[in-house]
């Protein structure tokens, strides 16, 4: 029998739903003990022994994005980088950000020596990458350079830029290359700072000639460079937040800050962050929040707080349900039927191979549907839409 309730997320089929393991409590990374033994059994998991009477090494970030462990990097980033936690964690040897350094050292050796997927020569690909042969997806390491950074070649010949097909083939060209070398999807069409930044003004100049950047991303199926940075933006809002509250609210995710602190406090960022997506009396409410200064004094703003009800939230959905949206967006190739970034279904999160994602189904419910919560993060519902 289908359930009304369900139809907006798609028809729910009988299933067996993975073993999943117990969502972490608020403080939980805060404890520099549980970061510690998340990163030691996270080495044991990739049957790399580390001695019970020294810390284990920080991985880095290619090996983290890796094994899919957004949850440490997140923590590394809240404590304030790896060198900090190395200090807390008496010294904890910092596995280099050169994958061809990182390579040399005994534990990456040993991690590369069980893995198939990798090697010393060439950083991780992303999890959905490394899923194929390599040699298929990417081909030798000089080739894979090659690729990787053919935008800084020189320009092209002369009449080379001879029609709209041209210039969108080269456009998927660097979309490809971009999605290898920097961890952004290729269906994210780029803005021309970014272009000219890569060395590819030759590409810009093209794309204003055929009709300019919004012409040409039609055309070519790609997501708008203004609706992927308005996600990624409010990503990095959530994660500076999060940061915050753990830094002076001692992990309490329902306070919100006061902007006129944030400058002397180092949080900057945050606060032109603030200001991009409304101020801190909308944002606050957009995330379920209560703003710190109406706290002290006893009011809550309900006036304020009547004209847009969104319901409660928690930072963590927030931040999850954004990463699982990225990540979905890294396996998608252009065109786009449909380019939008749209809110998942629950079927979506069960076709993912992350085993957390269909935890988020339940969250969904709990924070007022799968179009509320669309409309919370900015996603399009487009529930009957292939994707």
């Amino acid at each position: 029998e289908t359930s009304n309730s369900r139809e907006r997320s798609g028809f729910r089929p009988t299933q067996t739903r993975k073993t999943q393991g117990e969502r972490k409590s608020a403080g939980y990374w805060k404890d520099i003990g549980n970061i510690e033994k998340e990163i030691r059994n996270q080495w044991v998991s990739v049957k790399v022994s580390i001695p019970s009477d020294q810390p284990p090494p920080i991985p880095n970030e290619s090996l983290l994005n890796y094994w899919k462990r957004n949850d440490i990097r997140n923590a590394i980033y809240q404590i304030g980088g790896r060198e900090v936690l190395s200090a807390e964690m008496n010294g904890a040897f910092l596995v280099p950000g050169k994958w061809k350094e990182a390579s040399e050292t005994v534990w990456v050796k040993e991690v590369i020596a069980n893995d198939k997927f990798l090697d010393p020569e060439v950083p991780p690909l992303s999890p959905q990458q490394a899923k194929t042969k390599r040699e298929d997806s990417m081909g030798t390491t000089e080739s894979r350079h090659r690729k990787r950074w053919i935008q800084t070649s020189a320009r092209k010949q002369k009449g080379f830029w001879r029609s709209e097909e041209v210039v969108i083939d080269e456009l998927y060209k660097y979309l490809s290359n971009r999605r290898n070398a920097r961890g952004l999807p290729a269906v994210w069409m780029p803005r021309g700072n970014e272009l000219n930044d890569a060395g590819r003004n030759d590409l810009h100049q093209a794309i204003a000639r055929f009709g300019g950047s919004n012409a040409i991303c039609k055309k070519a199926g790609l997501i708008p460079s203004r609706e992927w940075h308005y996600m990624e933006g409010l990503y990095e809002l959530m994660i500076e937040l999060k940061a915050y509250s753990d830094e002076f609210f001692d992990g309490n995710y329902s306070l919100f800050p006061t902007v006129y602190t944030l400058d002397e406090q180092g949080y900057e960022r945050l606060k032109s962050l603030i200001g991009y997506f409304g101020g801190q009396k909308f944002v606050a409410q957009r995330l379920g929040m209560t703003h710190v200064s109406s706290k002290q004094d006893g009011t809550d703003n309900q006036t304020e707080q009547i004209k847009i009800s969104y319901g409660k939230f928690d930072l963590d959905f927030g931040i999850d349900l954004l990463e699982f949206v990225r990540q979905e967006s890294m396996k998608k190739n252009p065109p786009l039927k449909f380019p939008i970034i749209a809110m998942p279904t629950f079927r979506d999160f069960l076709r993912s191979d992350d085993e957390e994602a269909v935890k988020l189904d339940s969250k969904i419910d709990e924070y007022g549907g799968y179009e509320n919560v669309a409309r919370r993060m900015g996603l399009a519902y487009a529930p009957n839409s292939p994707q």
